[in-house]
C-alpha cells in the first residue's frame, strides 16, 4: 500500500474504494452535503475524488459550483461512464481529471500526485472521443494556442497517439539543454517511443504503427532520430518520419544567422554544445562581454523571444576572443551531428520554405540530395512563397496526410 505524503488532504464525494492507500482526511457520501452546495470552503490543498452518480446534484454539476465559487480544489472524476459527451462535459466543468472505473489504486494514487502538482489527467482510451466531442461543440481556438499545439489535439481527435518529448536538460535549473546537438536529440526521440510503449497507461499496442514528425530544431531531431534508429532503435516499427525546416548542416546554419536576426539560435547552440562536450570549455573563448550575455541563457533561464530579442544582430567576433568554429574540437563536434551520411531506414517526407530566413535552403536542399544517392524513399517539397514560421504552416496538412497514408499502410512514393 502506498500513502501520498505531505499534508494533501484527499475528498471522497460519493466514492469510498476499500484499501484506497492514501491518505482519507474526509469522506463525504452525497453531493447534497459536500462543499459545493454549502459555504463551508474546502482546504486550498483538497483533491475531491468525486464520483458522476450522486443523489441530488450529479458529480459533474457539484465540480461546476465548486469551480464558478472560487475553490482552489481539484476534482478527480471516478466513474464508470465513459461517455464522450459526459467527459466533455467534466472538463468543461473544471474537472482536473476523470477516470473511468477498472483503474487500480496505484492509478488512483499516481492521478492524485499528478493533479496535485497541476497536471490534468484523463483516460488514454477516453482522449480521442473527447476531443472530437469537444472540437464539435466548441472548434479549436487556434489563437489560444500554438500551432504544433493544434496539430497534436488534431491527431489526438483523430484517434493516433502523440508523444512529445523534452531534450535532455530542457526546462531545468541545474543543468543546460543539449540544444541542437545531433546524438542526444536523436536518442530523445527514440527513447521517448520506447517509453510510450511501456508506460501501461498509454494503452498503446506493443505492435503500435510509428511515425516521427518535427520541424525547425524538431526538424533536426528527426532527421538525427532518422539516421540512428537502425542500430539504436532497430525494434521501434517506425513507418516514416516528416520533417521541415531542417539544419542538416550546423557549419552553414551557424553562417547564416552570424550577425543576423537569428544570432540568439547561434548563441543557444553553442551553449548546448558545450553541455554536451564539457571538453570544448566555451567559456575559454568568451570576452567579458560575451560571458555576461550568454550567462542569462544558461541553465534553462532564456525562452524563445526574449532570447532572439536579446541577441539580435549579435557576432560571434564580437562576443569572443577567438572563433569556436575554427577549432578543430569544435569541427569534429559538429561534424558528428551533420545529417546526411546516413540513409534513414524508413520513407521520408522532408520540407523547406524557399526563403527562408533563419535555415539556410541550400543546406537541406543537400540533405535531400544526399539521402536520395544513398537510396532513401524521399519526397522532397518545397515551398517558394514562405520564410520560416510560415513555411511551418504551410506544409502542415501535407505533413499530417502524408504521415497518416503511412501508418494507413499505403505505398510510399519516392522522388528519388
Amino acid at each position: 500500500m502506498r500513502v501520498l505524503s505531505g499534508a494533501l488532504t484527499v475528498i471522497l464525494v460519493g466514492y469510498a474504494p476499500a484499501g484506497a492507500g492514501v491518505a482519507i482526511v474526509e469522506v463525504m457520501r452525497n453531493a447534497v452535503v459536500a462543499h459545493a452546495c454549502s459555504e463551508k470552503p474546502l482546504r486550498s490543498s483538497a483533491i475531491v475524488l468525486m464520483d458522476v452518480s450522486l443523489p441530488g446534484i450529479d458529480g459533474i454539476e457539484a465540480t461546476r459550483r465548486l469551480i464558478v465559487r472560487g475553490s482552489e480544489s481539484r476534482v478527480v472524476i471516478l466513474t464508470m461512464h465513459g461517455d464522450p459527451a459526459l467527459v466533455a462535459r467534466a472538463v468543461r466543468a473544471g474537472a482536473s481529471a476523470y477516470l473511468t472505473k477498472g483503474f487500480s489504486m496505484p492509478e488512483v494514487v499516481e492521478a492524485v500526485e499528478k493533479v496535485a502538482a497541476g497536471d490534468v489527467v484523463l483516460s488514454p482510451n477516453l482522449a480521442g472521443s473527447m476531443l472530437r466531442e469537444l472540437s464539435a461543440s466548441a472548434p479549436v481556438r487556434h489563437d489560444l494556442i500554438t500551432k504544433r499545439e493544434a496539430d497534436a489535439l488534431e491527431l489526438l481527435a483523430d484517434g493516433y497517439s502523440v508523444a512529445m518529448t523534452d531534450y535532455e536538460g530542457l526546462g531545468t535549473t541545474n543543468k543546460n539543454h543539449t540544444y541542437m546537438v545531433g546524438p542526444s536529440q536523436a536518442h530523445a526521440v527514440l527513447d521517448m517511443l520506447r517509453a510510450a510503449l511501456r508506460t501501461p497507461q498509454t494503452n498503446i499496442p506493443a505492435n503500435a504503427k510509428m511515425a516521427l514528425w518535427g520541424y525547425s530544431q524538431g526538424g533536426g531531431a528527426i532527421g538525427a532520430a532518422s539516421e540512428a534508429a537502425a542500430t539504436y532503435a532497430p525494434e521501434l516499427p517506425i513507418k516514416g518520419a516528416a520533417l521541415g525546416g531542417v539544419p542538416a548542416d550546423l557549419v552553414a546554419v551557424a553562417d547564416r544567422l552570424d550577425s543576423g536576426l537569428g544570432f540568439g539560435f547561434l548563441a543557444a547552440a553553442s551553449i548546448g554544445f558545450d553541455a554536451a562536450y564539457p571538453e570544448l570549455d566555451l567559456d575559454s573563448y568568451l570576452t567579458p562581454a560575451g560571458r555576461t550575455q550568454l550567462q542569462s541563457q544558461m541553465n534553462g533561464s532564456s525562452c524563445l523571444w526574449p532570447l532572439l530579442i536579446k541577441n539580435m544582430f549579435k557576432s560571434i567576433n564580437g562576443l569572443t576572443t577567438r572563433n569556436p568554429l575554427d577549432d578543430p574540437k569544435w569541427q569534429a563536434r559538429l561534424a558528428e551531428s551533420k545529417l546526411g551520411s546516413k540513409r534513414p531506414p524508413f520513407p521520408i517526407f522532408l520540407y523547406h520554405a524557399t526563403f527562408d530566413e533563419i535555415i539556410p535552403f541550400g543546406q537541406a536542399n543537400q540533405l535531400h540530395q544526399s539521402w536520395c544517392a544513398l537510396g532513401t524513399k524521399l519526397v522532397w517539397q518545397q515551398y517558394p512563397i514562405a520564410e520560416h514560421l510560415l513555411g511551418e504552416r504551410e506544409a502542415a496538412g501535407a505533413a499530417q496526410t502524408w504521415l497518416k497514408d503511412r501508418l494507413d499502410g499505403k505505398a510510399a512514393p519516392s522522388e528519388c
